[in-house]
């Protein structure tokens, strides 16, 4: 009896329920697609041109063709027979001057250079052939032997003592005495020939030999020995005297209008300089001198500058000039005479 009750009881409980019916659409039966994709590209096979192959849509799934196989597809490539990079439109990087650096990387394209200097050459600041990486002295013209620097006056100074002493002294034997004495023309005799020589006429002798020039070779000079260059950033400060010679360019003229040899230790080129008047303004407000100066590029150097200056002294009238006293002193010690 029970169980009848729970039976009627879940009846019951069905009888309540609300069922949907399905709609149309679901009762259609869709159709079982059988079109294959082979190669997986999402084109299918009566589709696409490249069945066994991907490739886009855009060439009917076929691979895009690259010639050059540099990975760039040839519509994106701009050098589509020579391999290249992405990052150059399939194109290779240029070396427009052939140091192996790439243009893109190189500092100095069109000027060859070592990889460690980014394509560029090593400077050479100061000309003197060592490279500034090496050049103890960059802006200093030197010696490789001294690592780029001028050699140090200490053994400038020893070399010139020494070649004084080489020459004052043969073996055991003092060498003879010669006086400075410049050389004088000599009256010719009627059998010349004249010559040229730097443009100027000179008179030569004519001898058993053939034409022999005057001798002129009985004159010595001390040994010029040149300052080197100084770095403004230690030596801040220069000093040079005011007084002015000029006799190197009278006494070189001599030589070259004799046919003689110029001795190099004869030259001096402040002399010359200072023989030749210059158009330099008087000073003024009461000063003692006006300074002039002129600025260029060096002509042998155009890292290096040249800097020219000129002092001009105040003129003053000989006319009426007061009697001078001429002062002469003379050594009577005998000390020069060993020398």
């Amino acid at each position: 009896m029970k169980k009848i009750g729970i039976t009627i009881l879940a009846l019951a409980l069905l009888g309540s329920c609300k069922t949907k019916s399905a709609s149309d659409s679901s009762k259609e039966t869709k159709a079982l697609s059988i079109e294959k994709d082979k190669d997986q590209d999402g084109i299918k096979n009566r589709r696409d041109k490249c069945p066994e192959i991907a490739g886009p849509i855009e060439n009917k799934g076929c691979p895009w063709p690259d010639m050059d196989s540099d990975g760039v597809p040839d519509k994106d490539d701009s050098c589509k027979e020579l391999s290249g990079v992405v990052e150059n439109n399939g194109c290779p990087w240029p070396d427009t001057d052939g140091d192996g650096v790439i243009d893109k990387d190189d500092a100095c394209p069109t000027v060859a250079g070592p990889a460690e200097n980014n394509g560029c050459p090593w400077s050479d600041t100061d000309g003197d052939g060592v490279l500034d990486k090496d050049d103890a002295c960059p802006t200093v013209p030197g010696m490789p032997e001294y690592n780029g620097c001028p050699k140090p006056k200490t053994m400038t100074a020893m070399e010139v003592s020494y070649s004084i002493e080489s020459v004052a002294v043969t073996g055991n034997s003092r060498a003879k005495k010669t006086r400075n004495v410049p050389s004088k023309p000599v009256k010719q005799a009627k059998a010349v020939t004249d010559n040229k020589v730097y443009g100027k006429k000179i008179t030569t002798t004519k001898g058993k030999k053939g034409i022999q020039q005057i001798n002129n070779t009985d004159e010595e000079y001390n040994s010029l020995v040149e300052n080197p260059f100084e770095l403004t950033k230690n030596q801040s400060v220069s000093t040079f005297s005011i007084d002015v010679d000029n006799a190197s360019y009278s006494n070189i003229r001599r030589m070259i209008n004799y046919g003689s040899v110029v001795d190099k230790d004869a030259v001096r080129v402040e002399e010359m300089m200072n023989y030749f008047k210059y158009d330099y303004p008087q000073p003024e407000n009461k000063q003692p001198f006006s300074i002039n100066t002129e600025y260029s590029d060096s002509p042998w150097n155009p890292h290096h500058k040249l800097l020219k200056i000129g002092l001009q002294g105040k003129n003053v009238a000989m006319e009426n000039l007061p009697n001078s006293n001429i002062i002469f002193l003379i050594d009577v010690s005998g000390f020069y005479g060993s020398k």
